[in-house]
């Protein structure tokens, strides 16, 4: 399980890196970090492609709230929302 400091100094490692400067996703805080945990379960992934979706179109799903649709998938599948940092946007979740 993945604490939201590690999230953030993934995020700020990345961001620091040579040349990342100039790309247009880290001018505009749209850096999206996705544990594995999304990226495994066939049942999450659908959550990641939302995740990503609202990162690259926000205004697209300016109503949907990815925390409520994480909670949803995850209880639908599983019966509880186990505790972890799932998606780090930003360099906050």
């Amino acid at each position: 399980v993945v604490t939201v400091n590690a999230a953030k100094a993934v995020y700020q490692s990345l961001i620091q890196r040579d040349g990342w400067s100039n790309i247009d996703a880290v001018r505009n805080g749209r850096i999206v970090l996705l544990s594995e945990e999304l990226l495994q379960a066939p049942y999450l992934q659908t959550a990641a492609m939302l995740i990503i979706a609202k990162t690259s179109n926000s205004e697209l799903l300016a109503d949907v709230d990815l925390d409520d649709a994480l909670q949803m998938l995850m209880e639908e599948a599983m019966g509880t929302l186990p505790t972890g940092v799932y998606y780090c946007q930003g360099g906050a979740q």
